[in-house]
């Protein structure tokens, strides 16, 4: 019985931060810990899709959520890391 493992030699690059995230990161910088309102309302879109970017960022190491639980309405995010 024999297996073969392939692993690719692709280099990993550093994600690309569009405007919108750039933008949630200035507001975080500025603040001390920020709930999703208050980022969607300094970057005028909605509080579902500041909250979907926040997840992406959380993702890619760039902010961090802190709270009671994943449903916790007083969730706070802050940075992890500087932005390049």
């Amino acid at each position: 019985m024999h297996f073969r493992v392939t692993i690719p030699a692709v280099p990993r690059r550093e994600p690309v931060l569009d405007r919108r995230d750039r933008a949630i990161l200035a507001a975080l910088r500025a603040g001390k810990g920020l709930s999703t309102q208050p980022i969607a309302r300094d970057i005028r879109i909605s509080t579902k899709a500041t909250r979907t970017r926040l997840l992406g960022l959380i993702d890619r190491g760039f902010v961090a959520g802190i709270g009671s639980g994943p449903n916790d309405p007083r969730k706070c995010y802050v940075l992890t890391k500087p932005a390049s």
